[in-house]
């Protein structure tokens, strides 16, 4: 079980809800994961939310663009 399932199934979660941009997707559990993530880690929270939707992008599960901001890819 990777240390970061529980932040990248809220930022889908979020991303699905409609919240498309940056700023809607970190909030609620994902600025809370973050905050966790950051206090193991040492990196800033923002830092490692950015880090995990370009992995969610790179794994072909969410999607960027500039009309329309994040996207969940359906399978």
């Amino acid at each position: 079980m990777s240390p970061y399932e529980k932040l990248d199934e809220a930022v889908i979660a979020n991303i699905a809800a409609g919240r498309n941009n940056f700023t809607k997707i970190w909030s609620g559990v994902v600025y809370q994961e973050g905050a966790r993530l950051s206090l193991l880690t040492g990196s800033e929270p923002f830092r490692i939310v950015d880090r995990r939707l370009q992995a969610l992008r790179k794994a072909g599960k969410i999607a960027y663009s500039s009309k329309t901001g994040w996207a969940v890819v359906s399978a």
